[in-house]
């Protein structure tokens, strides 16, 4: 850094300088929290470590059962049915029997959306066995909306997954891949099964419905239960899901067990486990590919994330977030704070607020996803903090460096006042004396004692002023400049010697000696003084 550039930033004003990053943090902050969408406004933000490290989550419902189409299924039907995917009397004998056991709801994360052509005795055993079911949902695949003026099929053609919210609305087209199977479509308890993660790929929202030309909304199948059971459903169509604390929660039965004991005699066993519950058939199965990326892990079985939103529904579990305009005043009354702090507090506790600002805003994020429904997102504030901070720690640093030397002139000095300032219950504002005396004086060094260290840059002790000039500075002078009183501190002693040019390079080179002789003869003096009285 060049010394016209140095000089220049160490004799700017602090409050300037503590303006110029208050408005440019407070300009960005403002621009990110009102430019964010549903889709960046987590991305790159502490959520996804801290929810993994939670102590605490919500239970998750006992009532919600995975059947999993799990490796051991596929391994042990192998010899019997092939590769995946079976012939569907299988699926058609495991619906049957949870329906004859009672269960409150069977949901297929499962798409049917071509014949078997190898096994149309089987596709037609499936079919009178959905045509039979009074409480099985099934999915529809939602296409990109940008087809729906490219598809063949209208909303009306799927009544229960497309609704009417505008009666007497034309039904526009949609694009979707439904069931082919009418016996299906005509159960009318269909729901998208689509999950759309956020920019970085990740999944942390689920989507409840889309609505398409306003007049016409198309459920998601967490939402289809919603409406089939009574449960409310939120506000918006976009919800921060309330994650588990782990990423296989939820209660699992392998699919080969359900179905061997749909082809037994001795069928009750089981059924009693899967009476009243709502059973989620999908795969974990690693083969079948079905793993999404979410906070909790990069491959996250599908039918867990589906189980996990259904649960959220049902029991009104959906993770909070402030709004745009609770967040931006929240953040911009930790600026104010973060400004006022800077203005205040001297640089060595100041400094400490690089490290301990973040963390305690990091930790109240962390807090609030433990013991809340509300998740306070601090991470952009711990950045700012950190960003403040150091930035005025570093300028702190640079203006104490600088003025911590007796720097070379071409105009000679004749008299050196050294100052000894000691400070009140608070230590001194290394930064707020350095403003002072930079309107003050144009020529003077100022350093600041640490008993355990010597002299340094803002180590808290007493500080010792060296200001260089053709006269002595009077104490009277010097209080009134640095606008001292018994809150800020006090001048322990003035002293005033005659420069030449030898004198002067000596100071220079020995500046951290004259100081401590300085405040050795000011302690002297004190002593002195308080035994003469």
């Amino acid at each position: 850094m060049s010394k016209n550039l140095t000089y220049l930033l160490a004799r700017l004003p602090s409050g300037v300088v503590r303006i110029g990053v208050f408005l440019l943090l407070a300009g960005l902050f403002t621009v990110n929290v009102f430019d964010a969408t549903i889709g960046s406004r987590l991305v790159g933000s502490s959520y996804d470590t801290l929810i993994k490290q939670r102590f605490i989550a919500p239970p998750i419902d006992p009532d919600i059962v995975i059947l999993d189409i799990d490796e051991p299924s596929l391994s042990k039907m192998a010899p019997t049915f092939g590769r995946w995917p079976w012939p569907r009397d299988t699926l058609a004998s495991v619906l049957d029997y949870l329906e004859a056991n009672g269960a409150q709801a069977v949901v297929f994360d499962i798409l049917f959306a071509d014949n078997d052509v190898l096994s149309p005795v089987a596709d037609k055993a499936f079919s009178e066995s959905v045509a039979r079911s009074t409480t099985s949902f099934f999915p529809v695949l939602r296409l990109a909306s940008e087809l729906d003026v490219s598809s063949a099929v209208r909303a009306n053609m799927l009544p229960g997954f497309a609704v009417n919210v505008a009666a007497g609305a034309q039904a526009p087209t949609i694009a979707v891949i439904p069931p082919v199977f009418s016996s299906i479509v005509a159960t009318q308890r269909l729901g998208f099964h689509n999950i759309y993660p956020d920019d970085d790929g990740v999944n942390r929202h689920y989507r409840l419905w889309d609505d398409v030309s306003d007049s016409w909304r198309l459920l998601s199948l967490p939402a289809r239960l919603a409406e089939a059971f009574n449960w409310p459903l939120p506000a918006e169509a976009d919800q921060l899901l309330q994650l588990p604390l782990t990423e296989s929660a939820y209660p699992t039965v392998s699919f080969v067990e359900v179905w061997q004991a749909s082809q037994s005699r001795e069928k009750a066993l089981l059924g009693e486990k899967l009476r009243g519950k709502i059973v989620v058939i999908g795969s974990s199965a690693p083969s079948l590919f079905d793993v999404k990326v979410t906070p909790l892990s990069p491959l996250q079985p599908g039918v867990h994330v589906l189980a996990n939103a259904i649960d959220n529904v049902k029991n009104q579990r959906f993770l909070l977030t402030l709004d745009r305009e609770p967040h931006w005043i929240l953040g911009m009354l930790l600026l104010v704070g973060m400004f006022y702090a800077s203005m205040r507090l001297p640089m060595t506790v100041m400094r400490w607020g690089i490290l301990v600002a973040p963390t305690a805003l990091i930790g109240i994020s962390y807090l609030s996803l433990n013991v809340g429904s509300v998740f306070i997102d601090l991470t952009g504030a711990a950045s700012r903090a950190f960003v403040f901070f150091s930035l005025m720690t570093f300028y702190g640093i640079l203006r104490v460096q600088y003025f911590g030397t007796v720097r070379e002139s071409s105009r000679p000095f004749s008299v050196c006042t050294t100052v000894v300032l000691v400070s009140a219950p608070k230590p001194i504002n290394l930064n707020a004396l350095i403003d002072k005396m930079c309107v003050f004086s144009r020529h003077f060094t100022v350093l600041q004692a640490s008993w355990a260290a010597g002299t340094g840059a803002a180590s808290g002790g007493p500080v010792c002023l060296f200001l260089f000039d053709n006269f002595e500075y009077d104490e009277a002078r010097v209080i009134a400049a640095l606008q001292l009183d018994s809150a800020t501190a006090s001048i322990a002693g003035v002293s005033h010697r005659r420069l030449d040019a030898g004198a002067f390079e000596f100071l220079r080179q020995n500046l951290g000696q004259s100081a401590w002789a300085a405040f050795g003869e000011t302690l002297v003096m004190k002593d002195r003084t308080e035994n003469e009285k």
